[in-house]
């Protein structure tokens, strides 16, 4: 009996070890899909290919954000560089007026200085882009160029005179439907508006223009009460009624081409009683830097009292 329960006994504990064994082995087998581990490893794979996806979707949209971002910067740049460049010649509208600019001012034997990249008197401001100097500085006529309608030039040339010390104002646009449709318009006693194209139009009107404006300038740096500067502001106020006909014969010579050579003479002749004004007036400006103040009589002294 004692044999065989011992036989039976190891038996017994043999094949629970197996079994034990077995089932041990079936829970660690990765090869079965009902196995603990291998359903652990199913969810490890699952976690990882989701993550994997979510790191490759988030790659995709950081990817596409910052090709936006380039797009945007390279239009940005493109549109800086085609609103600053004439479709032409290649030179922005600025430089080319610079140059016409300069060779004006260096015949009336002015300066002329491009000022766009510096800054003026008030912090951080860069208003006017050239400045005219007369008499040594004692006078300047501050001058503004855009390639583009803008609107609010009362102020704009209110705080450009006030940045480059100015006493007169000279804008410039590209194209008359730029400024308002009309070749030329007056915004103050001391402040102007042109189209002016340098690729196109001849610099006799911006002469013409430069003039006048200058001639204001001296005239307002001069000292006020005297006989001739009076009589210079009225030569000024003509001058500036001659000028403001020129308009009208632009638009006229436009739209009749058969009458296109009696109203260029007719300019011509415009451009002269402009610049025989402004001649007239500087010569009293002359006279009266020369002269001072007239003295007043006793009579009329008694008469003021």
């Amino acid at each position: 009996m004692l044999d065989r329960f011992s036989t039976d006994l190891d038996a017994k504990v043999s094949a629970g070890t197996a079994e034990l064994l077995t089932k041990a082995a079936k829970q660690f087998d990765p090869s079965d899909p009902t196995s603990p581990m291998a359903k652990h490893a199913a969810e490890l794979t699952a976690h990882q290919e989701q993550l994997t996806q979510q790191l490759t979707r988030q790659h995709a949209e950081l990817t596409s954000k910052i090709e936006k971002v380039s797009t945007a910067l390279r239009v940005q740049e493109a549109t800086t560089a085609l609103a600053r460049v004439t479709p032409i010649k290649g030179e922005s509208y600025a430089g080319s007026v610079h140059a016409v600019l300069m060779g004006i001012t260096t015949g009336l034997g002015d300066d002329y200085t491009d000022t766009s990249m510096t800054t003026g008197r008030l912090p951080r401001c860069k208003k006017g882009d050239g400045v005219l100097s007369l008499n040594d500085g004692a006078a300047r006529v501050v001058i503004e160029m855009t390639d583009s309608a803008r609107t609010g030039w009362t102020d704009y040339f209110d705080e450009a005179e006030r940045n480059r010390d100015a006493v007169a104002s000279l804008g410039l646009v590209r194209t008359i439907d730029q400024n308002g449709g009309q070749t030329l318009r007056v915004i103050g006693a001391q402040r102007l508006v042109l189209a002016f194209d340098p690729d196109n139009d001849v610099p006799d009107l911006l002469r013409t223009v430069v003039m006048l404006l200058r001639t204001t300038a001296i005239a307002t740096a001069s000292r006020k009460g005297v006989h001739q500067v009076a009589t210079a502001e009225e030569k000024i106020s003509e001058a500036l009624k001659q000028l403001m006909k020129i308009d009208s014969v632009k638009k006229l010579s436009a739209t009749i081409q058969k009458s296109a050579t009696k109203i260029d003479s007719e300019c011509t002749a415009l451009h002269s009683a402009v610049r025989r004004l402004l001649d007239e007036a500087l010569v009293a400006l002359a006279g009266s830097r020369a002269t001072g103040p007239e003295p007043v009589s006793a009579a009329e002294a008694h008469g003021a009292a």
